[in-house]
């Protein structure tokens, strides 16, 4: 407890207030009254002195001219007509020089002309000096020079003489700026700042100013004022609305002038002010006196009062001897400090009773905080508003804090999940309320954001006698059990190389969607997607290339999908997307669409740029299927025939789907097993030169004849070879079984013999190949130049840097490369010039009404003319009539190939072939 202080004693401040309040009101009202009654008494006082000025003014000019007629009269008396005009020059003179009265004198005939002048320091227009004179009877006037220095003067002009040729106008002159006439006003000054002047009935004639800078600025709206204002009496002129001013007139009579004098009010005031500063400095001294009289008086009263707290802080400090002494017992509050010196005995005599048992229950405590603080668990308890009553290091560690910081604040003030503060204070009370022991598991996050499990304990606990029910919670940490349970879970639902749900995760969630669509009514799809191609990188590039290709796409799917639907890896390529909810197959055709666009931008790895598609196979719940199993399989049936339409776009599963499937899945398997029951074979068919029709070489063609199904076109299980990747190791066997009868008939009967050997645009994309190559050359022991490869154009345009990088590798083995069905594959001149190649193989496409189309001729002529112009030699395919080697004869074309010399032959029929060509 504070002890008392008398400066916060409400009674002190209502003193000190009442006396201030009193002391300045008296203190303005002397103000104001004095201020008012020296203004009063100073401008009257200062209006009588300005009066006696003006009215010595009048006297002084009045005696002033009344000199100047004086010289006129004396002058008029001593001048004549015949007086001669040197000795009125030397009157003159003498007048203006040793007398004091005028500073010049001009003596005029009648008609205005100049007889005698001397002016001293004037500068006078004689040419106007008389043109006024008609109006003149014997007055005095004023004028101005016409030079810039603005000389002003006073003029009186007198006619004199007898008749009219007598007659002379005598002109005496005063300088009005000279220092007999200026002593006038000098003399007169009795405050610093104030303006006098002489002013004719509409200007002013003469002004003698002597106020400040501030004033000056005033000066023509004052004169405007004293002009206009023809009283003669002392007024206030009123010039802005902070500058006053008193003026005092007399008028002159004779001349009809006014003698003004101005005083600025301010010198009127200005003793007020002085005593306005001393009469504040008594105001503040007087107020400093009154709050040290009120303070001692305050102070007095308050020190029985100061007494008990000071003697209440002693005993809440621990002092329990502390007795208040001096006690006025006649007072009030004497009477309560000797009451609570009795409360004072009676607490020290309970004290150590106290004492005792709190040390006991300190010591309670403190075991008990022992137990509760080194218990690996965390322990708290709780109250019905929710506000912790207990809490142990452990759950004060969770939050960063220590169990001060937590005790009596409630969940909700660190929790910053309002909600959930909410809802668990809810349970907390249907616990209580229950009087049931509740377990369950709940998971938080500490300062530095890691998720903790817990398995959470809460027993209600009644207090004693009635006391409300407070409950008890224990928490054990299970994170690491958790962490281990996630672990086994991820492991067993989610695929390890990219980290998206697998094949089981998938039937789970499968499962549920079904359960919900088959409540809510919905319908969702389910995407099947297979990468193209991905075989072929994962052969060419490496396996570490195909595991960063499937992250890679798993990402760019999930990155697509966000919230909208779930993606899963279904196994090797293929990934199966969940899209739940929909409301027509335009919405699945358009995330179809976006996959496949997202999925065909190019990959990276390493230094290699690569492009992959996907063909997506999509089935719908409730239009196609209700189970899992059908659902899968028709998606999957649609992703083939995706695959057999071109690739890189999706199909929606139809009926008639599963018979074209399952024929291509049962070839497919098949073809995998066709090498080892060697239904594999070769046909050749026969190259011819075109102008002596003698045999050049052959076309190798690779045919299939099925166990079952006989004889398989090449159309229909070389695209599944490219797909399924054996069409490396079929590649292998044709080329290497193709060498092995080349060097068989170069030995046997035509050692001049040239065979082509066609390339399938996927073994170019093999690193191997050109090494598997060279190996068979040395293999079969055959002239490298005699083995034509052909290479479509097509593959040419699709991987123009690598192939172009194969065929060099080839030429340093001495092979020849041709270029088959030249003219479909729209490839620019500039490829053809930069490809090291040495024929050119014309589609068939193009001969087959070559007889009937220009438009044919002229593309032909244009082929033929281009490969002369390149050199290199040129076979036209197809050729099935006379007609058409007519015209290919006529061209620049070496060689034929067709129907017309030779359908495809075995290799018996070829050698037998060969040997009647040659007879």
């Amino acid at each position: 407890m504070k002890k008392f202080n008398f400066w916060r004693s409400k009674k002190f401040w209502q003193i000190v207030s009442i006396n201030g309040i009193i002391i300045f009101c008296l203190f303005m009202l002397l103000m104001f009254s004095s201020h008012k009654l020296l203004v009063q008494y100073l401008t009257n006082h200062y209006q009588e002195r300005m009066d006696n000025v003006t009215d010595r003014l009048e006297t002084q000019i009045t005696q002033k001219t009344s000199d100047i007629e004086s010289i006129t009269r004396f002058i008029a008396r001593n001048i004549n007509s015949d007086m001669e005009i040197n000795s009125l020059q030397s009157t003159i003179e003498d007048l203006t020089t040793y007398g004091s009265i005028v500073d010049g004198i001009v003596v005029t005939d009648s008609d205005g002309h100049q007889i005698a002048s001397y002016i001293n320091k004037l500068d006078i227009n004689f040419n106007k000096l008389t043109d006024d004179l008609d109006t003149i009877d014997d007055k005095l006037m004023m004028k101005h020079s016409s030079d810039q220095r603005d000389n002003q003067y006073i003029q009186y002009s007198k006619l004199v003489g007898g008749n009219t040729e007598e007659q002379r106008w005598v002109h005496l002159f005063l300088d009005i700026n000279n220092e007999s006439f200026q002593s006038i006003f000098q003399s007169l000054d009795f405050v610093e700042d104030s303006y006098t002047a002489i002013l004719s009935d509409d200007d002013v004639l003469f002004r003698y100013n002597n106020l400040n800078q501030h004033e000056i600025e005033f000066i023509n709206q004052l004169e405007e004022q004293i002009i206009a204002n023809d009283a003669t009496k002392t007024q206030k002129l009123d010039i802005s609305t902070y500058d006053h001013f008193y003026s005092s007139q007399q008028s002159i009579p004779k001349f009809d002038w006014r003698i003004v004098m101005v005083l600025p009010s301010s010198d009127i005031t200005a003793l007020s002010y002085q005593l306005n500063k001393i009469l504040i400095p008594i105001f503040i001294i007087l107020s400093i006196l009154l709050f040290i009289i009120v303070t001692i008086s305050v102070q007095q009263q308050l020190r029985p009062l100061n007494k008990l707290f000071k003697a209440i802080e002693e005993i809440s400090d621990g002092h329990y001897n502390h007795r208040i002494r001096d006690i006025d017992n006649k007072s009030t509050i004497g009477s309560i400090n000797a009451k609570f010196n009795v409360m004072a005995n009676k607490l020290d005599n309970y004290r150590g009773d106290i004492k005792h048992k709190t040390d006991q229950l300190k010591q309670q405590k403190n075991f008990l905080n022992r137990i509760i603080n080194h218990n690996p668990n965390g322990i708290y308890t709780m109250n019905w508003e929710g506000e912790f009553t207990l809490v142990n290091k452990v759950y004060a560690d969770l939050f960063g804090k220590t169990p001060e910081e937590i005790l009596g604040k409630k969940e909700i003030e660190f929790n910053p999940n309002h909600e959930e503060a909410l809802y668990y204070l809810d349970l907390n009370r249907k616990i209580i309320r229950s009087n049931q022991v509740h377990e369950i598991e709940d998971f938080l996050f500490d300062d530095k954001g890691n998720k903790h499990w817990f398995h959470v304990g809460k027993v209600p606990i009644l207090g004693d006698d009635g006391e409300q029910t407070q409950l008890l919670c224990v928490i054990t940490d299970i994170t690491e059990q958790k962490e281990k349970e996630a672990l086994i879970k991820r492991q067993a639902y989610y695929d390890d190389l990219t980290g998206i749900p697998n094949r089981y995760m998938y039937k789970d969630k499968l499962r549920q969607i079904i359960e919900q669509s088959e409540k809510k009514n919905k319908k969702f799809a389910l995407l099947f997607l297979d990468l193209d191609r991905f075989k072929y990188i994962n052969d060419t590039f490496g396996h570490e290339a195909g595991d960063t290709l499937l992250q890679t796409v798993a990402s760019r799917l999930q990155n697509i999908l966000l919230k909208s639907a779930t993606v899963f890896r279904f196994g090797g390529d293929e990934f199966i997307i969940l899209f739940p909810n929909i409301e027509g197959r335009q919405e699945v055709a358009d995330l179809a669409k976006e996959v496949l666009v997202k999925i065909a931008k190019p990959y990276y790895f390493e230094e290699n740029k690569f492009i992959t598609t996907a063909s997506i196979g999509i089935s719908i719940y409730r239009d196609h299927a209700t189970e899992m199993k059908s659902l899968t399989k028709f998606a999957d049936i649609a992703m083939y025939q995706s695959k057999q339409q071109g690739k890189n776009t999706f199909r929606f599963y139809t009926e008639d789907m599963e018979t074209d499937v399952s024929a291509k899945l049962r070839l497919e398997m098949d073809l995998y097993q066709a090498c080892d029951k060697h239904e594999f074979f070769l046909n050749y068919q026969p190259i011819m030169h075109a102008q002596s029709g003698k045999i050049m070489g052959a076309e190798c063609l690779l045919r299939w004849e099925h166990h079952q199904l006989g004889l398989i076109s090449p159309s229909e299980f070389i695209p599944i070879a490219e797909e399924t990747g054996l069409i490396h190791h079929i590649g292998e066997w044709v080329l290497r079984t193709a060498c092995h009868q080349l060097k068989d008939w170069q030995e046997r009967c035509f050692s001049n013999m040239h065979l082509s050997v066609n390339l399938s645009p996927v073994q170019l994309m093999d690193r191997a190949l050109v090494n598997k190559i060279k190996q068979i050359i040395e293999e079969t022991n055959i002239d490298p130049s005699s083995l034509q490869l052909e290479i479509t154009e097509s593959s040419i345009i699709q991987n123009q840097e690598q192939v172009v990088a194969f065929i060099a590798e080839l030429q340093q083995l001495g092979v020849l490369i041709a270029i088959d069905d030249f003219g479909t594959g729209y490839s620019s001149l500039n490829v053809l010039k930069e490809l090291p190649i040495d024929t050119l193989k014309i589609d068939r496409s193009f001969l087959d009404d070559i007889l009937y189309d220009q438009t044919e001729d002229v593309v032909l002529k244009t082929m033929f003319d281009l490969a002369k112009k390149l050199r290199l030699s040129v076979v036209a395919e197809g050729i099935e009539t006379q007609d058409q080697l007519a015209y290919i004869r006529n061209q620049y074309c070496q060689y034929v190939q067709g129907f017309l010399f030779s359908q495809p032959l075995t290799v018996t029929q070829f050698t037998e072939f060969i040997l009647q060509n040659k007879e």
